[in-house]
């Protein structure tokens, strides 16, 4: 149920601009191999680009110590970028 509102509420909102939707542990594991720092980099740099970010199944599956951090510094980025 909560993954077809989120979905719906990517496409509700076009005057938001960019928009990106995913499982948070589809996330959690394309991060995870980003093993070198340019490409993580990478990765992270291409996450604080979406207006709406929407990650879906946060709390459905259990995530690893590296996960969990990856997800932690995507959100904490975002979340910055957004009060400065």
């Amino acid at each position: 149920m909560e993954t077809h509102l989120s979905i719906a509420l990517t496409g509700c909102v076009p005057e938001l601009g960019h928009r990106f939707f995913l499982p948070a542990m589809e996330l959690a594991h394309n991060l995870a191999l980003g093993d070198d720092t340019i490409r993580l980099k990478l990765e992270m740099n291409a996450l604080q680009q979406p207006q709406v970010l929407i990650l879906d199944e946060v709390g459905y599956l259990s995530f690893d110590s590296v996960q969990t951090c990856l997800l932690f510094q995507v959100i904490a980025r975002r979340d910055h970028r957004h009060k400065a």
